[in-house]
């Protein structure tokens, strides 16, 4: 696997950077649905920025998980759940944040073991 010299201090800025976005999403009931590298911005002075909210669902109060049964999804980010049965929760959105993390961390180089 080729490495690339990136500052820690920087990741460490974009993973609490998105980890901070994630938890807005939580408080106002929205599951991202389709959080990857390619939708999250790095702004000036390393600020992140989560973004394409296309794929996007808001809860209503009470309620925990969103089934969806149309529409395309990136398999790479999909908790398996939602594999299985289409439904997305918070849960579903926190595995998609490991996975994006796993992307940037390793620059999109795919792991051949997997």
């Amino acid at each position: 696997m080729k490495l690339f010299r990136v500052k820690k201090r920087f990741l460490d800025t974009l993973y609490v950077d998105e980890k901070l976005a994630m938890k807005y999403l939580y408080e106002h009931r929205v599951i991202h649905r389709d959080l990857a590298a390619r939708n999250v911005l790095v702004k000036r002075h390393n600020h992140v920025e989560v973004t394409d909210f296309g794929l996007a669902k808001l809860l209503d109060y009470g309620q925990e998980k969103v089934k969806v049964m149309e529409g395309k999804v990136a398999i790479k980010w999909l908790a398996l759940e939602s594999l299985k049965d289409q439904s997305y929760t918070y849960r579903t959105d926190v595995w998609a944040f490991g996975v994006t993390c796993w992307e940037i961390l390793t620059f999109g180089q795919v792991n051949k073991h997997f």
